[in-house]
């Protein structure tokens, strides 16, 4: 069995098949599979900024600015993190990038 899958690597790298019958995905498709694309950022030029801050907005469509509270129930969890710490939590600070966050988080939760 390992001789007639090795023979198919072969053809595999030899480009004469495509997809051989020990894989899941042909090496195209993984390719074609595996590749990450991102869109294009979102952003507004300085032009078009000062238009939209500059537009005239009806009373009507304004966002009503009265200020209202509201409760929000905390977990039991969180009530106990936030009492151990209190309201101080040490990861806020010099998290840098995904890892330190992760990282600093751990203790936090345990």
């Amino acid at each position: 069995m390992k001789k007639l899958q090795a023979f198919f690597n072969e053809l595999l790298d030899k480009e004469e098949i495509e997809v051989s019958p020990f894989q899941r995905l042909g090496r195209k498709r993984k390719a074609q599979v595996m590749k990450e694309t991102y869109d294009g950022p979102r952003y507004l030029h300085k032009e078009e900024f000062l238009k939209i801050m500059d537009t005239e907005v009806p009373e009507t469509l304004r966002e009503n600015t009265r200020k209202v509270e509201i409760e929000t129930p905390i977990l039991k969890f969180a009530l106990e993190i936030i009492k151990k710490y209190n309201f101080s939590f040490p990861l806020l600070n010099y998290a840098g990038g995904e890892n330190g966050y992760n990282v600093k988080i751990r203790p936090t939760i345990i």
